[in-house]
């Protein structure tokens, strides 16, 4: 496998900030939550919130299902975590 550029600083830029958007969200949803919902309603506020991360894994399941249908179930694996695409050789599939 080759060396791959390095990535640009814009790129690493845009990357930390999406990822205190997502931070700013998972952190502050709760109490925002528990502030504008009536005291009954705080249970199931927070269990609605609590849903996000199982239901991710579920809907990522199920698109990687719908990749591997129409491309190969390799293709799920065709992809890092940097978002460069991998040769499926490399994989030693």
């Amino acid at each position: 496998m080759t060396a791959l550029p390095p990535r640009g600083r814009v790129h690493r830029t845009s990357a930390r900030f999406a990822l205190g958007l997502y931070l700013l969200v998972v952190v502050a949803s709760p109490s925002l939550m528990v502030s504008t919902a009536e005291p009954r309603h705080h249970a199931f506020a927070l269990s609605l919130w609590g849903t996000f991360v199982p239901a991710g894994i579920a809907l990522s399941g199920i698109a990687a299902a719908a990749f591997a249908d129409g491309a190969g179930w390799r293709i799920i694996f065709a992809v890092d975590r940097d978002r460069r695409v991998v040769d499926v050789s490399d994989i030693g599939l």
